[in-house]
């Protein structure tokens, strides 16, 4: 019996719960206002920073990586793209086996980010996008011109080849 087949029966031939998917809230930081954050974002002082190291990450992955390999692992926040690491994130993950996407608002990311983060393993992207009218976005959002940002963000992964899913709170 291979590891694989341990970890989903066990030793004694029962079946064991084992996660499909793992969303990791990277960050409190934010550069969006949005009036239905369950974590309150955007409204965080930007001097704390309760956040997992690189290493830290890197060895829950590995934790992850060696009970249920192939794993999902939505990076997500906050905002992820406002760490520094987070290329560095998703290679790792990638590395160990694991399916790393990205939850993110958008504003951050260019077609160069966009290729980076697929260079390093990425798998695809879920971006928010609210409403069809800019302006009702962007006061949703709490920031004027998200909506424009957004949308480049989405062609920015089209044009590399990153899946896109569209992520959409309903209000009315």
């Amino acid at each position: 019996m291979t590891q694989k087949q341990r970890l989903r029966t066990g030793y004694s031939g029962e079946t064991k719960f084992l996660p499909y998917l793992i969303a990791v809230n990277l960050t409190r930081r934010c550069n969006l206002k949005c009036e239905h954050c369950y974590l309150d974002a955007g409204a965080k002082d930007e001097s704390i920073t309760e956040e997992l190291s690189t290493s830290e990450l890197c060895n829950l992955f590995s934790e992850i990586a060696e009970k249920a390999e192939g794993t999902l692992i939505v990076l997500t926040g906050g905002e992820p793209l406002l760490r520094h690491d987070i290329g560095e994130l998703v290679s790792e993950g990638n590395s160990l086996g694991l399916r790393m996407v990205l939850g993110t608002n958008g504003l951050g990311l260019s077609v160069t980010i966009a290729k980076e983060l697929k260079a390093s393993g990425l798998q695809g992207v879920g971006i928010s996008l609210d409403n069809l009218y800019p302006e009702a976005h962007d006061k949703f959002r709490g920031v004027p011109g998200a909506w424009e940002k957004t949308l480049a963000a989405i062609r920015a992964c089209r044009a590399c080849g990153l899946h896109v899913q569209l992520h959409t709170t309903v209000t009315h």
